[in-house]
């Protein structure tokens, strides 16, 4: 953070999360399901990746203001429209209270013209209210998140908690079990859920491996029989 404000004008490529200082949940990174995001960034926000403005505001050292607005075009772009007369535009403001001791919070707000992310439609506006919670004990933590979104034809709510070890077995390394139920999706009849477990293993400072199990239902179509299965995935990080 800055000692004022940090500006961010993205020509195109940010949205949802992409705007804010902190998603409070130490799920995001480690995690391979994109659940440990939380998702309710990507539901409740533009899905099409537009031009942006973000600001953040930072009091002191533990407490961040953000604010991010996104326009897209899910069709052709028509130039001279402008980005404040796009197709599809969202809005996102979030509060963060994020020091070095116990208890990292956060609660947001996001606005979206479509609601085609949610069961409900492909017209409206959805509004996204949630809370994120994160302690911190140390050598372990507890954290998760809720999420309520109204949109066109209804309500969603969705959660994730979970913990984690840092430093399990290996130093470095980040072990994490989590899971919830995820933003209902377009054509769904009811919520996804997921259980997640993963172990982010450092190699070296240019290599992390982190094998994951994940269990969950996606539940596209009920009416096509039951979706649920168990994962295992593998991902390689290479930094440079």
């Amino acid at each position: 953070m800055g000692n004022l404000a940090d500006v961010t004008l993205s020509a195109r490529g940010l949205s949802g999360d992409n705007w804010v200082t902190s998603t409070i949940v130490p799920f995001d990174g480690p995690s391979v399901a994109d659940a440990g995001g939380p998702q309710f960034y990507d539901a409740g926000g533009s899905s099409s990746n537009g031009a942006g403005l973000g600001v953040s505001f930072s009091f002191g050292e533990s407490l961040a203001l953000d604010l991010g607005y996104t326009a897209g075009y899910p069709g052709a772009a028509d130039p001279s429209v402008g980005i404040f007369a796009a197709t599809s535009q969202s809005y996102i403001a979030q509060l963060s209270f994020i020091p070095d001791g116990f208890l990292n919070a956060g609660i947001a707000y996001l606005h979206n013209d479509q609601s085609d992310a949610f069961e409900g439609g492909d017209e409206g506006a959805t509004n996204t209210y949630a809370g994120l919670v994160n302690l911190d004990f140390g050598s372990f933590f507890v954290a998760g998140h809720g999420a309520y979104s109204d949109f066109n034809g209804g309500n969603d709510f969705s959660w994730t908690a979970g913990l984690g070890f840092n430093d399990f077995l290996i130093e470095g390394s980040k072990f994490g079990v989590y899971g919830g139920q995820l933003p209902q999706l377009s054509g769904s009849v009811s919520n996804p859920f997921l259980v997640e477990g993963y172990y982010e293993i450092p190699f070296s400072k240019f290599i992390t491996v982190t094998p994951a199990i994940i269990y969950g239902d996606a539940n596209f179509d009920e009416a096509a029989g039951d979706s649920t299965g168990l994962w295992g995935a593998l991902r390689a990080t290479f930094r440079f």
